[in-house]
């Protein structure tokens, strides 16, 4: 029984060294001038985050990250489903995105308050004008939880997923609404 508890343990370690830690990083500070967004210092956040991802044991090269102009609705989205495909069971991800964020009506009924929050990509308009911008390049929070519900499905129940939003209205902007399709997703928000 001993050398059965010993082998267990072992196997185990070996299994917690061998997942791939894995991250995104998304930054932006400089939001063009005519997309109305104020400039901020998200973008100053991505070797602070770089740092301590590196002294976590992740590898660069496990890493990506999108910068002002990369960080575009479809740059975000791109890396959002090239970090999907790489992953694997038991994988540790972390995801951070540092810029604006922003509450806008819901438009598919599914939360209680009637807003849905979203992240700002630098691409997105600060001002909905009927025909010319209505939200197309925000990535509303249903966005982001098909992303972290696919992710979660890929890395499996002991895989790791580690959200940190730094922006407005980021409280419930990764939570998917309902209870059960939250313990269905079953991520970490910090």
């Amino acid at each position: 029984m001993k050398k059965v508890l010993v082998f267990c343990v072992f196997v185990f370690s070996i299994m917690q060294v061998c997942a791939t830690r894995r991250a995104l990083i998304i930054g932006i500070g400089n939001y063009p001038a005519r997309s109305g967004w104020a400039q901020i210092n998200g973008d100053k956040d991505i070797p602070l985050v770089k740092q301590m991802l590196l002294k976590n044991d992740f590898r660069e090269e496990n890493m990506q990250v999108l910068q002002n102009e990369q960080a575009t609705f479809s740059g975000i989205c791109s890396a959002f489903e090239k970090l999907i495909s790489s992953s694997e069971t038991d994988d540790i991800v972390y995801i951070h995105f540092s810029g604006h964020g922003q509450q806008i009506t819901d438009i598919n009924g599914d939360e209680p308050s009637g807003m849905d929050e979203a992240w700002i990509p630098y691409d997105a308009q600060y001002a909905y004008k009927k025909g010319v911008y209505e939200g197309e390049n925000h990535l509303v929070d249903d966005k982001l939880n098909d992303f972290l519900m696919r992710l979660r499905q890929k890395i499996g129940e002991d895989g790791k997923i580690v959200v940190v939003a730094d922006a407005c209205h980021s409280g419930g902007g990764t939570a998917a609404n309902g209870v059960e399709k939250k313990k269905e997703v079953s991520y970490t928000q910090l």
